[in-house]
């Protein structure tokens, strides 16, 4: 598996044009915090962003299985991925390769924790779009961080540049503390 130094950010400013849409999904991520460093899931209130919502995520930790499974997917995700994906375990929907890397950013959003933001990233199996995407951690009721909140904003079809962008060749952090 490829290793990809991330940039670390210590403000919204740093973040490489994000569109508006990113920004509006941090802050709807930002009041659900109701003075904690990461919200509660129960606390994310969808109906601040009905525009996003075909473009939003859900993945938990299941610790009984050691694996992510989506839990909810927007409509122009199960577009993007072709079928729908929520029920389906993370392996399952990346393949093995994609998954390991992306599995190694999650861990490091629950844990460390943080914001993940990429432009132009894709899968590096699938050459057919790119997305702009934020992600986001999530915590249970009991306080663990185990959720995963995703923007993903697909660009299909139209003209790709080749070779495309890798995952995370243009992604950056945010601690979650500088927000």
């Amino acid at each position: 598996m490829r290793s990809f130094q991330l940039r670390e950010v210590t403000s919204l400013d740093d973040l490489p044009e994000p569109s508006e849409a990113v920004l509006e999904f941090i802050e709807a991520w930002k009041a659900a915090r109701q003075g904690r460093l990461v919200p509660r899931k129960q606390d994310f209130d969808p109906s601040l962003v009905p525009k996003l919502l075909p473009h939003l995520w859900l993945y938990h930790y299941d610790e009984a299985t050691d694996v992510f499974v989506c839990r909810l997917a927007g409509e122009r995700i199960n577009q993007a991925w072709g079928y729908p994906i929520a029920g389906k375990r993370s392996d399952q929907i990346f393949g093995r390769a994609d998954n390991a890397a992306i599995v190694q950013i999650w861990w490091r959003i629950l844990g460390a924790p943080l914001l993940h933001y990429g432009k132009e990233e894709r899968l590096s199996g699938n050459a057919l779009y790119a997305a702009e995407r934020i992600v986001a951690p999530l915590a249970d009721a009991a306080g663990r961080r185990n959720f995963m909140l995703g923007l993903s904003l697909y660009a299909l079809g139209g003209e790709i540049k080749y070779p495309p962008p890798m995952i995370l060749e243009q992604a950056c952090h945010i601690l979650c503390r500088h927000l």
